[in-house]
């Protein structure tokens, strides 16, 4: 899932605005145009998701304080360049400007985006040819595979952009458009965690498909070695996979 700037969502974002040898915190900043499972928002507040659970993690390994920040989603790449955020997890190098700036974690996941529709629709998405003459919703800002982006650009997809995810699923119900793209981490929780008005189907093809990992500034470049060193005992204990079993 290309964006034209980094979206805080579907995918998670963490802020390191220092991170000195002794004492300091973490600072985690997140946006609720994610959603669940990435930011599970309570009157204004994030309570929980995968944003919160990884930067709490990290901040005990690392035995460090962790705060959580909303941040606005157009400003992170200029923020992070700044060094007034330093650090970003759940992104992908295609999502930040200068990301060859930064250094990136290991993968800690994968997503696809798919195209979601009622299943009483009976819509055979089995490939992108199917998709032609349908009216699509999408993320606003969110840039798709090329082969995708490409039909949209020839106008045999017509898209309708929105700025909540819930408004995928709203517009797929009241049937003002034919699918909606969606991430499988935020279809599948939404399928086990909230009501569904309607059955749905997920298509066989994706539209696209993503490593996330974590990227931090070079304002941290002395602590890149305990960092490497963090992530590698995370991922070879399991704890980032178990972690994201929890949105699943």
């Amino acid at each position: 899932m290309l964006k034209a700037f980094f979206v805080l969502a579907r995918i998670v974002t963490l802020a390191l605005m220092s991170m000195p040898s002794q004492g300091g915190g973490l600072v985690f900043a997140y946006g609720p145009g994610n959603g669940a499972p990435f930011s599970i928002i309570k009157d204004g507040q994030l309570v929980s998701g995968m944003f919160k659970s990884l930067g709490d993690l990290l901040a005990q390994e690392l035995k460090l304080t962790v705060d959580y920040v909303h941040a606005p989603t157009q400003r992170v790449s200029q923020l992070i360049s700044s060094g007034e955020i330093n650090s970003v997890c759940f992104t992908n190098a295609d999502w930040i400007e200068a990301s060859e700036q930064l250094w990136w974690s290991p993968v800690i996941a994968r997503d696809e985006d798919h195209l979601i529709s009622l299943t009483s629709a009976d819509l055979n998405l089995s490939s992108l040819s199917h998709v032609h003459g349908l009216t699509v919703a999408a993320m606003v800002g969110y840039v798709y595979s090329l082969n995708f982006m490409g039909l949209i650009e020839q106008k045999k997809v017509r898209r309708q952009n929105v700025n909540k995810i819930d408004s995928l699923y709203s517009m797929l119900y009241a049937k003002r458009v034919d699918a909606s793209v969606d991430s499988l981490f935020s279809y599948y929780y939404r399928v086990k965690t909230q009501q569904i008005h309607e059955p749905l189907t997920v298509s066989e093809v994706s539209v696209y498909q993503y490593d996330l990992h974590c990227a931090f500034s070079r304002q941290l470049s002395e602590h890149y070695p305990r960092l490497q060193i963090t992530f590698k005992r995370l991922i070879e204990r399991g704890d980032i996979q178990r972690l994201i079993l929890r949105y699943r």
